[in-house]
């Protein structure tokens, strides 16, 4: 168990050393002038994505690849200097890029990942010293080269998980090499790691990111993410038997789909910009166009916070909540992060060319914390291809929803996630039938008690052993909730999409945006659109010019050709094809979804949480059990499970944010969601309990297996899950989990909003 008493005196001496020009800075920092459509969608290639290249000689039975992870600089837009980055490459001849080392796999194909760590002793992003408790301050020794490569979705025994404290340093900084007490696995080279990844698993669309201890967020933003795709003999049948399209584009092959991997970015603008002092800000030495991340925390008493709802009444620019206001420290994480600029495979509103044909788009959502509602729109001759309309409902705060007038686009076809196929196609289709988009613009389950919305929006209610934030609304927690989207993408979720552009000829489509952020409760300053208001006054932006940016609702442009050149089957035929294969394909490749425990001791109780830190900051947490009481991320793990054992899981969601919730090791099956019992004042009773009658299925585009489920608020939602090892001799179990008598092996689960994980939403996943 931590001191959080000692915790709270030795990190609030540690930060009172830090001083610099500070006031509270709007999010909205980049450089002007990012016009859209310019900028064309980088494909993969040695000029956009590299693709990484097997060694199947230096581990006999292995496909090998030797990666670096280091610092480079790529000019993404004409409006932006070059801008400094940590990203993979193939470390025998580096290729930096954006998004680079890409990975393709087969399936029961084996590989080692050998990675060398050659990042710089400083890191290029403000780094918050006080999230490292001084409990493991020795181990990490004010370290922030720190890596951990996390293959998010792999099925890899713990040791290659790439776990928080499997960390391990550059041993060319000062102080060589060192590591956390997870790292078990071969150095390979002087800062080095060599992972083992066995692949059992189906074709699907994986990724590998950095997940070092406290650093997450920052190294992810910095860009130490790339995808990681395996592929099989099911669906080399599917692109076979043209069920599955793998058409070329610009030159370039794409047997497994075109990937999407939509971010949001802030590029600073500079001295004389919005946060003139940001270059000066340890590690120091940020220029023009610069990764901008936060690192004040904007906090305020709630009742001070301003107030969401339009014409604006305060001027206030505080973002959260603070209890108490004011403790923070000068450099300090926040709660969460929303840039104002939009990258799709590293690119600022980019623009494709596509011949009028079938497509498959391979969709990440690699952002920290932003959600996205996908739809398609025919342009309409303005310079952002979208004209808003107002749809004469109000969202969250009471402010009227906006939504394109535009003619629909083509329809998506859904055929998998980020757990591989789905046992049935998705159509996201006006009538279900014909090939046109049914483009649902975000709307919630509002109730006569909806209160005006504040920043932060939340209210104090004593849970537990906890004093936590709740929904703001008293009598029902799930007012406020999203109860109409598209298709709805949360950090880390991955659609497998097909787009059929037939019919379509000689016209510009728009992937458009509307879901708010955070969600589903939302913050007009986080809404970066042409047309919008002007917030400065409450920390928000100027309004948007038409072409250009901060945007965060137009993604990018598909400008459609006269021809396709092909006979290939129709919308019709292939949602036909897709009905009859998947469902084959799924049952041939996937384990069954009908796992039950053997008794009620398989049935768990989790919750999430939301309270106050030491410094008065807004966190998130995991609780183990129906009492409603948190655990840190350094608590004695309770999560725990026997090698085979099935249990499921009813997680209460008790906070006002949706969350992404990632699993380690296993996927799952959900189940179900259902309401959580509340007393006339909106608050949980105890031990946590469901209102029998409220279950409601999953949504379609959730069926099958899952790794990252969205998990609402005032809602409980079952998971169902089996907590199989890799074949093979495991590794030793982990010296980290020893320290608390456990003897295991170490996995995690944990928000996937990244400002959520290390703070403190994430627990140990132990398998015995």
């Amino acid at each position: 168990m931590i001191n959080r008493r000692r915790f709270l005196k030795t990190a609030a001496g540690a930060s009172a050393v830090l001083a610099w020009p500070r006031r509270a800075y709007p999010f909205s920092q980049s450089v002007t002038g990012i016009r859209k459509f310019i900028v064309p969608l980088p494909g993969l290639g040695p000029t956009g994505i590299p693709v990484l290249t097997a060694d199947p000689t230096m581990f006999p039975g292995f496909d090998t690849y030797s990666v670096m992870a280091g610092q480079f600089s790529q000019q993404l837009h004409p409006a932006l200097p070059a801008t400094q980055f940590f990203g993979y490459a193939d470390a025998s001849s580096p290729n930096f890029r954006y998004l680079g080392g890409v990975i393709v796999a087969k399936s029961n194909t084996p590989v080692k990942l050998r990675i060398l760590n050659r990042l710089p002793a400083a890191h290029i992003l403000p780094v918050d010293a006080t999230l490292i408790d001084p409990v493991v301050a020795a181990e990490t020794g004010g370290r922030t080269d720190r890596i951990a490569v996390h293959l998010h979705g792999g099925f890899v025994f713990w040791d290659s998980d790439g776990g928080p404290f499997s960390w391990f340093s550059n041993s060319n900084n000062p102080g060589g090499f060192v590591h956390g007490s997870s790292f078990t696995i071969p150095a390979g080279a002087p800062g080095g790691a060599i992972y083992t990844y066995p692949n059992n698993q189906s074709a699907r669309f994986l990724w590998y990111h950095d997940h070092a201890y406290s650093l997450t967020r920052t190294n992810v933003f910095a860009g130490l993410a790339s995808a990681y795709l395996i592929t099989d003999d099911a669906e080399a049948e599917l692109v076979k038997d043209e069920v599955i399209p793998a058409p070329s584009l610009g030159g370039t092959e794409y047997p497994l789909g075109i990937p999407l991997i939509i971010q949001d970015k802030t590029f600073w603008d500079g001295p004389g910009g919005h946060d003139p002092g940001y270059g000066s800000v340890p590690p120091a030495g940020a220029s023009v166009g610069s990764l901008w991340y936060p690192y004040v925390y904007e906090g305020d008493l709630d009742a001070n916070l301003p107030s969401m709802l339009l014409p604006l009444t305060s001027s206030n620019t505080a973002r959260w909540g603070a209890n108490p206001p004011g403790a923070a420290p000068p450099l300090s994480s926040v709660p969460e992060y929303f840039s104002d600029t939009i990258l799709v495979n590293g690119a600022p509103y980019p623009t494709v060319t596509v011949p009028p044909r079938r497509f498959r788009f391979r969709f990440l959502n690699a952002s920290q914390g932003r959600f996205y509602n996908l739809q398609l729109y025919v342009a309409d001759g303005v310079p952002d291809g979208i004209t808003l309309g107002n749809t004469g409902e109000l969202d969250n705060n009471d402010n009227p929803i906006l939504k394109p007038t535009n003619p629909a686009g083509p329809a998506f076809i859904q055929i998998g996630n980020e757990a591989g196929f789905l046992p049935a196609p998705v159509v996201f289709s006006a009538d279900g039938t014909s090939n046109i988009n049914s483009n649902h613009a975000m709307g919630y389950k509002l109730g006569s008690n909806l209160p005006p919305t504040f920043a932060d929006a939340g209210r104090y209610a004593r849970v537990g052993n906890d004093t936590i934030r709740l929904s703001v609304v008293s009598g029902d927690p799930t007012i406020g909730n999203a109860n109409r989207y598209n298709l709805l993408m949360a950090p880390a979720e991955r659609p497998d999409v097909i787009i059929d552009f037939r019919g379509f000829e000689n016209q510009k489509l728009i992937l458009y945006n509307d879901a708010p952020a955070p969600f589903p409760g939302g913050d007009i300053r986080n809404d970066y659109y042409v047309g919008n208001v002007n917030l400065t006054s409450i920390g928000g932006a100027p309004p948007t010019m038409p072409g250009f940016g901060p945007d965060t609702r137009v993604l990018m442009q598909f400008v459609v050709g006269s021809s396709g050149g092909v006979s290939e089957p129709d919308f019709a035929d292939t949602v036909t094809m897709l009905r009859n294969s998947l469902r084959v394909t799924f049952n041939e490749t996937q384990p069954s979804t009908s796992i039950v425990p053997p008794s009620a001791s398989g049935v768990k109780t989790k919750s999430l949480i939301e309270d106050n830190d030491p410094f008065g900051r807004l966190r998130q947490l995991l609780g183990s059990d129906a009492s409603g009481n948190s655990l840190t991320f350094l608590d004695t793990p309770m999560d725990v499970a026997s090698q085979g054992e099935i249990q499921w899981w009813r997680i209460f969601n008790l906070t006002g944010d949706t969350h992404p919730m990632h699993f380690h090791l296993v996927n799952v099956s959900v189940i179900r969601r259902e309401q959580w019992a509340f007393d006339s004042s909106g608050n949980p009773i105890l031990p946590l309990q469901i209102i029998p009658g409220t279950q409601r299925l999953p949504d379609l585009n959730e069926m099958g297996w899952k790794e990252t489920v969205m998990m609402h608020p005032g809602e409980v939602t079952t998971v169902a899950m089996q907590f199989n090892l890799p074949a093979g001799t495991p590794p030793p179990p982990s010296p980290r989990l020893a320290s608390y008598n456990i003897t295991g092996a170490e996995y995690v689960w944990h928000c996937h909003i990244l400002e959520h994980e290390e703070h403190d939403m994430m627990h140990a996943l132990v398998v015995i």
